[in-house]
């Protein structure tokens, strides 16, 4: 997940398990709202919580699944649609296991 930015996603997770007791990753999965609120108080804006969500976390994920072509998509859901962000999430991990 770091080769780009070394370093960024373990400092990401401090933060995240300092405020939640949880890694970015879990929270990804199963608080998507929580972390969103993580960052954008971390870095300040949408715009830079978009882009360390996108290639930071969801690219790696997506890829493992073969659902690359979903990042804008998943993206824009994590921003703006908690819910339906983890639903869509939940929908392609589990499509992944019935393979």
């Amino acid at each position: 997940m770091g080769k780009r930015a070394p370093g960024l996603y373990e400092s990401m997770d401090v933060l995240c398990r300092a405020r939640t007791d949880r890694s970015c990753i879990e929270l990804l999965l199963d608080k998507p709202s929580e972390l969103r609120k993580i960052l954008i108080s971390k870095y300040g804006d949408q715009y830079s919580t978009e882009f360390i969500v996108r290639y930071m976390l969801l690219r790696p994920v997506l890829a493992s699944v073969g659902a690359e072509n979903m990042e804008e998509e998943m993206t824009k859901l994590f921003m703006h649609n908690a819910r339906g962000f983890s639903k869509k999430l939940r929908e392609l991990l589990g499509a992944k296991h019935l393979c």
